[in-house]
């Protein structure tokens, strides 16, 4: 017999077995239960069987969904990560290619881009050495390996020697020792502290800028006259005098300079305007006169000159504004706060794309303080403490609200609402922020990676940031914010700077050391002080500008050295904005010059306290003295005090 036959047989002796059992089983119950009974037990019998059967099925399928589901996966996952190496293996080619093509490319502009950095730093050298003459050390000094190095490169520059660098300069003329009998007064002017080349500017300025500025200086010294303000463009740069007279240096390719020529040269368009405020964009430039008018030259391909066209003007036109209190440019945006505290800005885009070339109205709700502008995002201060900010960068978290998505319109930063905070003034860098409250504290954020925000790290910050300035109990009374620093002047008028300045970078707050870098004005106590700071930059040169305040005319206050410096900590806590004009101080309006008084001062403001005595009169007694004596006896004083009175009286 099979083998296959045993186990059918095997199998029929199984069932059959079952039917027997079924079969007696059957029986013994219809003997022992009711017949209704015995129904209802097979119906319970039936259903769980039935029950049993269908939860087993349930089960099966379960796992088989869930092998099936993990193949897929498993499918999914497998093609993912090929199509991921894949991807690995490309980026690795493309990274391999580019870092070849990249050693090839240095390799071969290895020698010109060491010539390029070599040039950079020797223009930067030579623009210090113009500016400080402290710079100039002995006889191998940087200036002359830079001489040296620029030889072949511009001769003119390059043939300069040391003593001919310092008796260029307009230092020497400026700190000269004065006559004894001058008229008392307070002459102010300014000179930058810093000064860092970012680019190449020899092909904008010819000679450097520091020559054109320092001739400028010179000329202007010789005539009474002074520096009071400079603005910086990408090519060119804008310079306003104590008269109010505008002029300006560097290319002029769009009008931006107002007139023709490359040297320092008076704005003609301008001449009969007294101006307090001056601003450069890219390419044009915007000025404030004393009755608020705003007038514009330069570049207009973008609107930037207000005119409701881009036509190319060549000519210095006026603005269609009411009159206004602040005008500032960056880059081809430009906006003004008026003398009622509504603020404009244009050119404009709206949302809808429309562009819109002459000045449009914003934030009618609010009463505007004052405007800051970085490169392509602003800061808008209400006369209520609340900062808003707008602008399309905010790559480095700039405007303050703790990401990094642009705004298109002004936005409130909301962190200082929430602490109470009202802010007192702000101002922007190239890419990031300082601000002061009304209680004196201090908050930065936006880039950080010059140490520009003082934080003690290099890193960015999205939201402001409240400083600490440790081991100084004196309050911050000026802020300013540069190209890769920013600058703080306390009340007792010392200067804190963080961030890159020169050669010196400090993600903390440290003193700049004015007397070192500026030794002429400070060698003698007493007889110059720093009033401002604050800072200019473009894309070429960044600028931080000290105005200092000449106090050795000022005979009557020599022996009140205690109330000068209130006087002084009173000018710098006021003298906050941007205009060159001094702010008015009764009790000592008269010792400023004329040109310079924002009131008429009367008779009674003119007369001094007790203690101070009025110069007119002391010159009138020092003449009545050496007029009782003998001509014969008169000192080598005495003597020059009369020629030059004799000359005048001629």
């Amino acid at each position: 017999m099979s083998e296959k036959k045993i186990k059918a047989a095997i199998i029929i002796q199984k069932y059959f077995r079952d039917y027997l059992c079924r079969k007696a089983m059957s029986r013994k119950l219809n003997s022992s239960l009711p017949t209704g009974h015995l129904t209802q037990m097979a119906t319970k019998i039936q259903k769980w069987f039935k029950g049993e059967i269908v939860r087993k099925k349930i089960l099966r399928i379960r796992e088989a969904a869930t092998k099936i589901q993990s193949f897929y996966r498993m499918k999914k996952a497998q093609s993912s990560y090929i199509t991921i190496m894949i991807a690995v293996l490309r980026i690795q080619s493309a990274i391999r290619s580019y870092s070849i093509r990249s050693k090839a490319v240095k390799s071969r502009l290895d020698e010109f881009l060491s010539m390029e950095s070599a040039l950079l730093k020797n223009l930067g050298t030579l623009e210090q050495a113009e500016l400080f003459t402290s710079v100039l050390g002995s006889t191998e000094s940087p200036v002359e390996e830079a001489l040296k190095t620029l030889s072949t490169i511009a001769e003119g520059t390059a043939s300069l020697s040391q003593s001919q660098l310092i008796s260029t300069g307009s230092l020497a003329i400026q700190s000269k020792q004065v006559s004894p009998f001058h008229i008392e007064k307070m002459y102010f002017f300014t000179r930058p502290l810093d000064f860092e080349l970012i680019a190449d500017d020899s092909i904008v300025y010819d000679p450097l800028w520091s020559k054109q500025f320092e001739a400028l200086n010179k000329d202007l010294i010789s005539k009474e006259e002074h520096i009071m303000d400079v603005s910086i463009g990408n090519c060119h740069t804008l310079a306003v005098t104590s008269k109010g007279r505008l002029f300006a240096w560097g290319w002029n390719d769009k009008a931006q300079c107002g007139s023709k020529g490359t040297r320092p040269r008076l704005v003609e368009g301008l001449r009969d305007q007294r101006i307090i405020q001056i601003t450069c964009g890219d390419d044009h430039s915007l000025i404030l006169n004393h009755s608020g008018q705003v007038y514009g030259f330069g570049d207009n391909t973008k609107g930037q000159l207000g005119q409701g066209s881009y036509k190319e003007l060549s000519n210095v036109v006026s603005i269609e504004l009411p009159p206004c209190k602040q005008v500032v440019a960056v880059g081809t945006q430009n906006m003004c706060v008026t003398a009622n505290n509504e603020l404009y800005l244009w050119p404009f885009e709206t949302v809808h794309g429309e562009k819109r070339s002459y000045p449009m109205k914003m934030l009618s709700d609010y009463q505007v303080q004052e405007v800051s502008v970085g490169y392509n995002f602003a800061m808008i201060l209400a006369t209520s403490g609340i900062v808003f900010s707008l602008g399309c960068n905010n790559s480095n978290g700039q405007l303050g609200h703790g990401d990094a998505i642009p705004r298109s319109s002004p936005t409130m930063i909301l962190s200082f609402k929430k602490q109470g905070e009202k802010i007192a003034s702000v101002c922007c860098g190239y890419r990031h922020v300082i601000a002061r409250s009304t209680l004196g504290k201090l908050y930065t954020w936006g880039n950080g990676s010059d140490g520009q925000l003082g934080t003690g790290i290099y890193e960015h910050e999205y939201t402001p940031k409240v400083l600490i300035l440790k081991n100084d109990r004196n309050k911050p009374i000026q802020v300013t914010a540069g190209y890769r620093n920013t600058c703080i002047m306390m009340e007792n008028r010392k200067i804190l700077v963080a961030g890159s300045i020169s050669q010196i970078k400090t993600p903390v707050f440290i003193e700049a050391n004015v007397q070192n870098k500026l030794p002429e004005f400070f060698r003698n106590q007493g007889e110059f002080a720093v009033v401002k700071v604050q800072s200019v930059w473009s894309r070429l040169i960044a600028c931080i500008l000290i105005t200092i305040v000449d106090l050795r005319y000022m005979k009557s206050f020599q022996n009140a050295q205690s109330k000068m410096n209130n006087v002084l900590n009173t000018i710098a806590t006021k003298w906050t904005s941007k205009s060159i004009e001094p702010p008015f101080i009764e009790s000592v309006a008269g010792f400023y010059p004329a040109n310079l008084c924002k009131k008429i001062v009367n008779k009674t403001v003119m007369r001094q306290s007790k203690t101070l005595k009025n110069p007119f009169d002391d010159m009138k007694d020092k003449i009545g003295e050496i007029l009782k004596k003998p001509n014969d006896k008169w000192t080598i004083e005495e003597k020059y005090m009369m020629e030059h009175i004799s000359k005048y009286n001629q």
